[in-house]
């Protein structure tokens, strides 16, 4: 395992191609969300790895573009895409406006349109987003 002294090599080692499966776990498990979210754009991330970042306390903007990175990633099954659901919730229930986030589930093949439509009843739903999120699912 390469020694990692700083932030920089954390994110280094997480864009970098070709790293090991177990440095990328090692990697998940850092304090950086930025480590976090350069894990998720990776196409080659696990399921396995997707659901331990989905797990990840969800807060404010870093919280939101983490959570849109896995409702978005082609790896997400349906287990890592209900964590992100009930995560969305929690913002949108927390006043936050995990927007875009919804709309990345509501487009996913994996989760019925039912248990994406609640999230237009919860108290942070604007009128617009609750129209985006209708059409979102009606494709």
């Amino acid at each position: 395992m390469r020694t990692l002294h700083g932030p920089k090599d954390y994110l280094e080692l997480a864009r970098a191609p070709g790293t090991p499966p177990e440095e990328l776990a090692r990697l998940a498990a850092a304090d950086f969300p930025f480590v976090w979210r350069a894990l998720a754009e990776r196409p080659d991330l696990s399921t396995e790895l997707l659901r331990s970042l989905a797990r990840r306390p969800a807060a404010g903007w870093n919280g939101a573009c983490l959570l849109g990175l896995i409702a978005r990633h082609p790896n997400a099954d349906r287990e890592a895409l209900l964590i992100v659901l009930a995560a969305t919730a929690d913002l949108l229930g927390r006043g936050e406006r995990p927007y875009a986030v919804a709309l990345a589930l509501a487009r996913r093949i994996e989760l019925p349109a039912g248990e994406v439509s609640v999230l237009g009843g919860l108290a942070g739903a604007s009128r617009r987003f609750r129209r985006g999120l209708r059409r979102a699912l009606a494709h």
